[in-house]
């Protein structure tokens, strides 16, 4: 006689994967304006790559920070990023002063890394100027070269494009902190130069 003895089967389930993620990188990782004129403006381009799998919705952005902006605009929220896709954005930096400015930008989103975030950074120089005037030749000429050199090798280099009939000029070129020196040149109608008239040195602020 042939007996079986049967038992019972459990059966186990396991819990489903989970949904695909997006994933955001973002370059570069920090934003570096550098020194800018106060008056004057500088602009970065900041890429936002979705590297995950899944498309991934932005919901917030902010910027912070003195003399930091969007250039035309803050971007259009809520903002979807398919997989494998990317949006370029412009950040300016204008400074309203001179000095080290920092500011921040942060992103949130339902990607893997939902809340991300970047230091921003610049300086603001004061704009400087030399204003240079002299005394107009004592015979006929087609007008004045100016000519600036600076105080390390001692070669001078013309600054105006082509003479000018003015006897003063403003040479706003200038950087803080650097020793400059100058000299004006007569050309008359045939287009000969004149030897240099004498030098005047200037040193700009450090500021």
């Amino acid at each position: 006689m042939l007996t079986a003895c049967g038992g019972k089967q459990q059966l186990t389930s396991q819990p489903p994967p989970p949904p695909p993620q997006g994933t955001l990188t973002i370059t570069p990782s920090q934003l570096s304006f550098g020194t800018v004129s106060v008056g004057a403006s500088a602009t970065l381009t900041l890429d936002v790559a979705n590297s995950g799998s899944a498309a991934v919705l932005i919901s917030n952005v902010q910027l912070t920070g003195n003399g930091f902006s969007w250039v035309a605009g803050a971007p259009t929220l809520p903002l979807t990023i398919a997989a494998g896709k990317s949006v370029s954005w412009l950040v300016a930096f204008a400074p309203q002063a001179s000095g080290a400015q920092s500011g921040s930008l942060s992103i949130a989103s339902n990607a893997s890394d939902s809340s991300l975030n970047i230091d921003l950074a610049g300086s603001g120089a004061a704009h400087h100027a030399v204003a240079l005037t002299w005394a107009p030749s004592a015979s006929p000429v087609n007008g004045y070269n100016v000519y600036r050199g600076d105080g390390q090798s001692g070669t001078f280099v013309r600054i105006t494009t082509a003479p000018i009939a003015n006897t003063n000029f403003s040479d706003s070129t200038v950087l803080a902190g650097q020793t400059y020196h100058y000299a004006v040149t007569a050309v008359d109608s045939q287009g000969a130069e004149s030897s240099f008239s004498n030098q005047v040195t200037v040193t700009i602020p450090n500021l």
